[in-house]
């Protein structure tokens, strides 16, 4: 088909269901600065300057994510759609479980995002997943399927062919597994398997202070019990458990030759590398102490994350995303 036949997402209309997806998506964006700017009214936040520009950069990259997540969806990017879902679930999954956490425990518990009243914090975030429902809701409308459908063209074809009647799409065969790809997925396994021994090694950690009673600076008392700690192991085996599922599902998607697979792979690599930078920093400058292990380990996750995506992104790895997507 001659270049200037070809569809192409600047050259058509959005949908109605995708552009409320967008404006759901861009007010999610301003509701988390606005509640980002309420951070400088908080009394607590006011006393630590740090832990305020920790989390106002935090809001920033948030309301990032969200604005260009907003506008690759527009422009008809299959990957977006499938990303925003992603994060969506993740969001709801701890936004929930942060609902009970607050329901079961008698101490407050900070949902997400900058500290405030706790009535205040679940309004924002409920606000916050409400947007991000709707969206996700409008993005895979029947109305919106051909906006992601007739942007790329058909794997399985010739390159840079598209779709031609009776040409079927390909699939990988562990044969054909580039080695780069094969290695990137034994990296995000062994992420996956990683994120569950800093689980571990976080948990024996807690249990070594409990185990001291009395001692000074950690709350608790002779009874070796703290419903704070209770409240880390919840959390903790919840978090684990998303993110370890998370670097194995997409392990697979990338094995599968999941092109958006290898685009939320790197996505997920950078927000973790700017929230490990970020919390050693603040740690770092405020003089909270950190355990020396698991600070080892963590760079150890990060360090997997690097060289996985390198390995998805080598030139070796393309043409296996490029055969086995049957569309993007």
């Amino acid at each position: 088909m001659p270049e200037s036949m070809r569809p192409h997402a600047e050259a058509r209309t959005a949908p109605a269901t995708v552009r409320t997806a967008v404006y759901f998506m861009l007010a999610g964006a301003l509701v988390t600065l606005l509640w980002a700017g309420l951070g400088f009214f908080d009394s607590h936040l006011a006393q630590d300057p740090i832990a305020l520009l920790f989390s106002v950069l935090s809001a920033i990259a948030q309301a990032g994510l969200w604005i260009w997540i907003a506008l690759a969806s527009e422009a008809g990017k299959k990957w977006a759609r499938i990303t925003a879902t992603v994060l969506f679930a993740l969001v709801a999954v701890l936004f929930i479980a942060g609902l009970v956490l607050i329901a079961l425990l008698t101490t407050s518990v900070p949902v997400m995002g900058i500290d405030g009243s706790p009535a205040a914090r679940i309004a924002a975030n409920t606000v916050l997943v409400g947007l991000g429902l709707g969206a996700v809701i409008a993005l895979w409308h029947p109305n919106s399927t051909d906006h992601f459908a007739a942007i790329a063209p058909v794997r399985g074809n010739a390159p840079g062919s598209w779709p031609v009647a009776g040409n079927h799409p390909t699939y990988p065969s562990p044969e054909t597994i580039p080695r780069t790809v094969r290695r990137a997925v034994r990296l995000m396994q062994a992420g996956a398997a990683l994120t569950v021994l800093i689980a571990v090694v976080g948990f024996v950690d807690d249990t070594a202070v409990l185990e001291a009673p009395g001692e000074p600076g950690t709350g608790l008392g002779d009874s070796g019990s703290s419903p704070v700690f209770l409240e880390d192991i919840i959390a903790t085996v919840a978090t684990t458990a998303i993110q370890a599922g998370l670097w194995l599902w997409i392990a697979a998607q990338c094995r599968a030759g999941k092109g958006w697979a290898r685009i939320s792979g790197t996505i997920f690599f950078a927000i973790n590398l700017v929230a490990f930078t970020g919390l050693t920093a603040v740690a770092l400058l405020t003089g909270i102490g950190l355990s020396v292990t698991v600070s080892v380990l963590n760079i150890g996750i990060v360090g997997l994350g690097l060289a996985a995506v390198i390995a998805l992104w080598h030139r070796n790895s393309g043409g296996h995303f490029s055969r086995a997507s049957t569309t993007r």
